[in-house]
């Protein structure tokens, strides 16, 4: 999900933020606004066993959310410190 766009921006937008949780704020945002409910970043899944299946819409954030705190490590080690990718 880190192309060289998304990079740019973080390392843009962040380069005067020391702070590790006021990095990840920011990055937070930036992942909203490129990942958040984008029908080309979402895969719908659904129960093929059921009369009446369920849908779910997950998209690329959703995944990042469920390994924020490891994926801010990525970052933060990779572009917040001055690093590169």
């Amino acid at each position: 999900v880190l192309n060289s766009r998304i990079v740019e921006e973080i390392k843009k937008r962040t380069k005067n933020i020391n702070n590790k949780l006021d990095f990840a704020e920011e990055v937070r945002r930036i992942c909203q606004y490129y990942f958040w409910s984008k029908c080309e970043w979402e895969i719908v899944i659904q129960e093929w066993t059921s009369h009446n299946p369920k849908e779910e819409k997950v998209d690329v954030y959703d995944q990042l959310m469920l390994n924020w705190d490891r994926f801010i490590d990525y970052v933060w080690d990779n572009l917040g410190s001055g690093g590169t990718p």
